[in-house]
Order: structure tokens, then sequence, then C-alpha cells
């Protein structure tokens, strides 16, 4: 077991270095609407959370892991507040032109699931829940670590 949480640490230091100096190749001055519109774009509601898988051009099976069993906690656990629009999920990449900032504006070493709350259309915080690396060989942890990061988040948009 310790064996694999080296490996998994291993693997988080060498894709946040890529993707640093991917950073660093890529910057521009150019910000996609992509999460800055979030909070005013497609729902009706100005107070919500929106659920971010932030990934790159390259993707393992890990990543993809953890994109999938984040998008099923939010859509199977989550029905009613998506209906609402109180919760949306999106998936960004981050290392598309324009979304560089990104790796500033929410301090990401590697992908990452990162939940963002808007209230009267305008950002007021965020969580990013760095342990789903730890945890995505452990289905039912990942998946209350979610949910309850989630749920967490909803109450600070209500």
């Amino acid at each position: 077991m310790k064996r694999r949480s080296l490996v998994v640490v291993a693997f988080i230091v060498v894709a946040g270095a890529l993707s640093f100096a991917l950073l660093a190749r890529n910057s521009g001055t150019h910000r996609s609407e992509a999460v800055s519109a979030a909070g005013t774009s497609g729902g009706t509601r100005d107070s919500k959370l929106v659920a971010y898988y932030f990934h790159g051009n390259t993707r393992c099976f890990t990543c993809r892991k953890i994109e999938g069993l984040s998008h099923d906690v939010v859509t199977s656990e989550f029905g009613p507040q998506l209906k609402t629009d109180q919760l949306e999920w999106q998936s960004v990449n981050v290392e598309q032109s324009g979304n560089e900032h990104l790796f500033d504006d929410y301090k990401l070493i590697t992908w990452s699931l990162v939940l963002v709350t808007y209230k009267d259309g305008k950002q007021t915080g965020y969580t990013n829940l760095t342990d789903v690396w730890t945890l995505v060989n452990n289905e039912p942890a990942f998946r209350s670590y979610v949910k309850s990061g989630i749920q967490s988040a909803l109450e600070r948009v209500q």
C-alpha cells in the first residue's frame, strides 16, 4: 500500500511539473469565458455551485477515472440540484488557448476537481478537492469525499 501511495505522489509531482512547463510555454493574455461566465450563464440562478473537472490535452487512465467518478457522483447524487441550476458540471481543458489563467486562478498543480461557488453571479469562493488523487482506487471513499465536498459547497450558495 505504501508503494502505491508513493507512486501516486510521484505521478502528481511529475504531472504538476509538466503542467507548469506547459503553462509557461503557452501563457497568454486571453481569458476563457468558460469559467468567468459560469456564474451567470446557462441557468436562471444567480447563486450556484459549479463542479469543474480541469484537465489537459493528454488524459491518462487515472485522469479519466477521476473525471468519470466525479461526474457520476454529481449526476447520481445531485439530480434535483442539477435540474434547478443550483449545481452545474463542466469539464474544462486548461491547456486550451485562453484557459492558462486557470492554473493561477485555482492554484492548480495538476488536473483536478474544483468546486466554485457563485452568489449574485460573482465568484465567492472555491474548493480544490485534491484528495481525489489519493482516493481514486477506493471508490466508496472517493464517492463519499466528493459528495461531502459538494454538499458543503451547496450550503454556501443557499
